[in-house]
């Protein structure tokens, strides 16, 4: 990245690249452990430390190959068989996921700061 100071558009625009990055691997990741937790039977809370488990380890620098793994091997300790590629085919459909969600909310609230949303009533 360019060494700009806070403020300059250059840093603005990376800035808010890096951020929307990191919300769609964040989500991704939230969709990816709720789609394992489900398979493995885990619901409400179980299901909930799972996904918090599989976001802290991306966030602590966990490669996409080191998840998937663990997330197989997981699934198949539960009765689950999946091959690898399933696995990793699965972390590809919630990352497209993520990224056209947020992609929608971002217009949405774009949409809504310019005055575009919906009309409010009094």
């Amino acid at each position: 990245m360019p060494r700009v100071a806070r403020g300059e558009p250059v840093f603005e625009k990376q800035s808010g690249d890096l951020d929307f990055s990191l919300r769609i691997m964040l989500r991704r990741n939230k969709l990816f452990g709720l789609w394992a937790a489900a398979h493995m039977g885990r619901w409400g809370e179980a299901a909930a430390r799972y996904v918090m488990e599989i976001i802290d380890a991306a966030l602590a620098g966990t490669a996409d190959d080191a998840i998937v793994a663990r997330v197989r091997g997981e699934l198949v300790e539960r009765g689950f068989p999946i091959a690898e590629q399933q696995v990793r085919e699965q972390l590809e459909l919630c990352a497209s996921r993520a990224f056209h969600e947020l992609a929608k909310e971002l217009r949405i609230a774009d949409a809504a700061a310019e005055g575009l949303g919906p009309p409010r009533e009094a």
